[in-house]
């Protein structure tokens, strides 16, 4: 009877602690950050961008972007085009080459290859879903070879119009290594606003068929 307690205690242990750990790995989707004004803005189809800038620890001034943007149709049309991610060169801006090179239920790892200013560069990406909360986090794979120092991002989808069109978030904050001109990163903060959510747009609206 004793070692039938501990069994039990030791299972009610094993529980909470793979509880806790689903939990701790499992982030928080942001709000949406949006005036009456900007949603104003968004549903005359523009772009809403907000660019914050920091410094670094070497004093360097870096970029966090954030660009919202209203795509008409239903949430899961857009999150199908964003859990493709072995098409993404098929309508993201400069980007020639995006291998998956692992994948299982809620997570994959991309390699891109990307062409922009006259240079080619590359990097890895660990993609984690949150399927219900309709929210994908993206980093920077440090083990693997990057031309980037950071690549934090996020996309984040909202129901609009009574669940007939989607209102998207995407979030960058992204540092480039040494070596590779700061007009890259520029690049990216521009591009993401105007060249990556419009392509978006259209991908998605075209029930995946657009292409760049």
């Amino acid at each position: 009877m004793k070692l039938a307690g501990k069994k039990r205690v030791c299972t009610a242990l094993a529980i909470i602690w793979l509880s806790a750990s689903a939990v701790a790995s499992k982030t928080e989707k942001p709000g949406i950050d949006l005036s009456p004004e900007d949603l104003k803005v968004l549903e005359e189809g523009k772009l809403v961008t907000k660019v914050d800038e920091y410094k670094d620890d070497k004093g360097n001034v870096n970029h966090r972007m954030g660009n919202y943007l209203i795509i008409d149709v239903p949430p899961k049309e857009v999150w199908k085009v964003l859990t493709e991610p072995e098409k993404d060169h098929e309508w993201i801006s400069g980007v020639k080459k995006s291998e998956v090179l692992k994948r299982d239920d809620d997570s994959c790892d991309v390699h891109y290859e990307v062409s922009i200013i006259f240079m080619d560069f590359q990097f890895n990406i660990h993609r984690r879903f949150q399927d219900q909360d309709l929210y994908i986090k993206n980093d920077l794979i440090e083990e693997m070879e990057n031309d980037l120092e950071v690549a934090d991002s996020y996309y984040a989808l909202y129901p609009h119009a009574n669940g007939e069109k989607t209102i998207m978030k995407y979030s960058l904050r992204l540092v480039v290594s040494e070596g590779i001109p700061k007009s890259v990163e520029d690049w990216f903060v521009k591009q993401s606003g105007k060249g990556w959510m419009q392509n978006l747009k259209k991908r998605a609206e075209s029930k995946g068929t657009w292409k760049k």
